[in-house]
């Protein structure tokens, strides 16, 4: 959790910051920079689980602090998606 804090008074410039500001901060720049849904660039639900085995040998996900189930960024993918 001092990680996330830490980047949340690192992305809001606040000393004080908690781990709500920052995603509060990040909600607002996607929002601010019209960032599109995955479903919006033509993503479909079918296509997560392809997506998710993929992303397991990623060199990105050996470097994950966290082991994550399939089922995590399943939902995470998800909800990307609008």
């Amino acid at each position: 959790m001092d990680r996330l804090e830490e980047a949340a008074r690192l992305l809001t410039g606040r000393p004080d910051a908690s781990i709500d500001d920052g995603v509060s901060w990040i909600r607002e720049t996607v929002e601010l920079l019209e960032v599109r849904r995955l479903g919006a660039l033509g993503l479909r639900p079918d296509q997560a689980a392809e997506i998710v085995a993929k992303a397991r040998t990623a060199s990105s996900m050996k470097g994950n602090p966290v082991a994550l189930t399939d089922e995590e960024p399943h939902a995470i993918l998800t909800a990307a998606m609008g």
